[in-house]
C-alpha cells in the first residue's frame, strides 16, 4: 500500500495542459514556433522558398484530442505504405502490429480499407482518412490533405515540416518533468509518471519493464511503446528529417502483406 502521508503529485490536468502548450510547434525550414493553425498558413506561404523542381501533397495529421500534430509533405510519387512506416517510426511501432487507412466517419471499423500502395497525391484537397494501428491497444491519427504544391527535388517520401512542442507530465513523487511513463494503465500501488532519480528505486525493487522513457507520441504508455524509431525531433539547425521510399517488395515483406 503507498503511504498516504507522501504528497503525490496530480497528472490529473496533463491533457488540459498538453493541449495548451503543444498546441504549439516548430517550422523545422526556419524555426519559427506557432500555433497548429497559425503554423499551417505559414507553411503554405513559405513553399515559393522550396523551389518549383516537383509537386508535393501537405497534409496535416493529429491525434484525436489534437495534442499530438504534425505537418507534413509527401512526394507526388509517395504511397500509403510511405506514410504507414512513417507514421510507425515517428508516432505508432512498438511490437509490429497491424494498420490500415480507412476514411474518415463516425465509425471507421465498418469502412473499406485504402489499398495501402495507393497514390497520396491521388486524394484530392480537403480529403480525410483514418490512420488505425493495433486493433487490440489501438491508437490511430486523423489525416487532412491540405493541398498540393510545389518543392525543391526531395530524394525522400516523407518529410517532417512541422511538429507540436514536446510536454512532459509531473513527475508524481517530486514534480519536476518526468522522464518515465507506466505502460497501459495505472497500478494503484505504482506512480505512473517519474524523473529518472525517482525512478531509480523502483527499477531495483522489480519494476524494470513497467515503465517506458516519455515519448512525444499519442502512444505514449500504450503497450510497451518506447518511440525509439523517433528520430524526427525539432533540432535547430537541422535539417528537414525525410523517411526514405519503400518499395512494394519490401512493404509487403516487412508487414507480411498479401495479395
Amino acid at each position: 500500500m503507498r503511504d498516504t502521508s507522501v504528497k503525490k503529485y496530480d497528472n490529473s490536468d496533463y491533457e488540459d495542459r498538453i493541449k495548451g502548450i503543444s498546441s504549439r510547434g516548430h517550422c523545422f525550414k526556419c524555426g519559427a514556433e506557432l500555433g497548429r493553425r497559425a503554423m499551417l498558413n505559414h507553411v503554405r506561404k513559405e513553399r515559393a522558398e522550396f523551389g518549383n523542381d516537383e509537386k508535393c501533397t501537405i497534409l496535416e495529421i493529429s491525434s484525436y484530442s489534437k495534442s499530438f500534430w504534425m505537418v507534413i509533405e509527401a512526394a507526388e510519387d509517395a504511397k500509403l505504405a510511405d506514410l504507414d512506416v512513417f507514421l510507425r517510426d515517428v508516432w505508432m511501432e512498438c511490437c509490429g502490429h497491424c494498420s490500415m487507412f480507412v476514411p474518415k466517419s463516425n465509425n471507421p471499423w465498418r469502412e473499406t480499407e485504402f489499398n495501402i500502395f495507393k497514390a497520396i497525391s491521388s486524394f484530392p484537397e480537403d480529403s480525410e482518412l483514418m490512420y488505425i494501428y493495433d486493433f487490440g491497444s489501438t491508437s490511430a491519427a486523423e489525416i487532412k490533405v491540405i493541398g498540393t504544391f510545389s518543392r525543391e527535388k526531395c530524394k525522400g517520401s516523407i518529410r517532417l515540416l512541422s511538429r507540436n512542442c514536446p510536454v512532459r507530465p509531473r513527475c508524481e513523487k517530486c514534480g519536476v518533468d518526468a522522464d518515465l511513463v507506466l505502460w497501459d494503465g495505472i497500478d494503484e500501488s505504482d506512480y505512473s509518471a517519474l524523473c529518472k532519480d525517482c525512478g531509480r528505486p523502483f527499477k531495483s525493487r522489480g519494476y524494470r519493464g513497467k515503465y517506458a522513457p516519455f515519448a512525444n507520441s499519442p502512444r505514449m504508455g500504450i503497450c510497451g511503446y518506447r518511440g525509439e524509431f523517433d528520430s524526427f525531433g525539432y533540432v535547430p539547425g537541422k535539417p528537414m528529417p525525410e523517411s526514405y521510399k519503400i518499395s512494394e517488395e519490401e512493404y509487403r515483406d516487412r508487414y507480411h502483406v498479401e495479395d
